[in-house]
């Protein structure tokens, strides 16, 4: 940033130079704040995928999961969470992949709240990443309905997914407590 000949600040951006106070073809400026996206990036089969941070609750190591017999084969169980019942999605089953052998290491990824938090199993999580909105592109042409963008940075492609549709069902699972009251309920 140097001095013009009216004295103003120049800056020179990708050759583009501007002059403080001067204004391109008499419009006037507009400020947009532009939040950058953050994502919880996470490994399933080796491809680094995400969620927006904000739909991500907390991230916790395996724990036992509760088998939900007549389930979806993509449905892994149920957790106590601090006293909340919470269905698990092996996201591997859910986006048709191999499944894999789950350790204490395995992470499930809480998404959403209170009554409508659901866990997402995946192979690893790898970071939370700060991007410009602008890196993250809408799936205009994509066919896969789990999917609500792709993020770029630098060389990688991120696939980025929606957790209300990957739960689509699930994330308001409702167990009986009491099985016939539920049953006579039904009727």
């Amino acid at each position: 940033m140097g001095p013009t000949g009216n004295g103003a600040p120049e800056s020179h951006r990708g050759g583009v130079s501007e002059r403080a106070g001067e204004l391109w073809s008499g419009t006037q400026p507009v400020l947009v704040d532009v939040a950058p996206a953050q994502l919880v990036v996470f490994t399933l089969d080796g491809r680094e995928l995400a969620l927006h941070v904000e739909d991500v609750s907390e991230v916790l190591r395996m724990v036992a999961v509760t088998p939900l017999p007549e389930a979806s084969g993509y449905v892994a169980g149920v957790i106590n969470l601090r006293g909340r019942i919470v269905p698990v999605i092996d996201l591997r089953v859910r986006l048709g992949m191999a499944p894999r052998e789950q350790d204490s290491s395995t992470p499930i990824i809480i998404v959403g709240g209170g009554e409508g938090a659901a866990g997402l199993v995946a192979d690893g999580v790898v970071e939370v990443l700060s991007l410009p909105s602008e890196a993250v592109e809408p799936p205009s042409r994509l066919s896969a309905p789990v999917v609500s963008g792709v993020a770029r940075e630098d060389d990688r492609l991120i696939v980025v997914l929606d957790p209300d549709r990957l739960c689509e069902g699930y994330a308001h699972l409702r167990l009986p407590i009491d099985g016939d009251q539920t049953r006579e309920a039904d009727r």
